[in-house]
This record gives C-alpha cells, structure tokens and sequence, in this order.
C-alpha cells in the first residue's frame, strides 16, 4: 500500500495505490474514510488528544453510517451520491 498526500491552496489531495491481490477496494475506501476523520478532527482541534480524536471518530463514522441508512431508506439516491466517495481518474481498481 502507499499513500501519497499533496497540499495546495485547494486544500490536500489523497492516492492510494495498493495490491488488488491484498485489498478490495471497499477496504481502501474505508481506510481512506477513516483518514479523514481524523484529519477533520484535528483540523477542527489542533490540540485534540489521542483519546478524544478516536472518540471524535466514532462519533463521525456513527453519524455517517445514520446519514447513509437514511438516505437509503428514503431512496434519496441524490444524497447517496453525495456521500459516497468519488471513483478514481480512469477507473482504476489498484487506485482510490
């Protein structure tokens, strides 16, 4: 797996490049979703503490996972898309 991140005026650009014979791309997808987390709550507290970052993460992914079975029972197929996360430049499996 190797992760590469990029900062610009726009704000931080993530690519994950990994093997398809170890990962799925579901995994990597929630392993990029819970890097955001954490870089949503240390950006909100810079001084969070390591106790309350994972805590603040459980709370984000709780609020997500309910925002996407809403959405679903509602058939909101608009909000879905929201939610989930952008398919990589030309389609790759190997790259999120």
């Amino acid at each position: 797996m190797n992760l590469r991140a990029s900062g610009s005026p726009a704000g931080l650009q993530l690519s994950l490049q990994y093997s398809t014979d170890l990962y799925d791309a579901a995994q990597m997808e929630g392993v990029l979703a819970q890097l955001e987390l954490v870089l949503r709550a240390v950006v909100e507290r810079p001084g969070i503490r390591l106790r309350e970052l994972r805590e603040a993460c459980e709370r984000a992914a709780v609020e997500r996972r309910t925002t996407r079975a809403r959405a679903v029972e509602a058939g909101d197929l608009e909000k879905l898309r929201r939610i989930r996360r952008p398919k990589p430049a030309g389609g790759r499996r190997d790259q999120i």
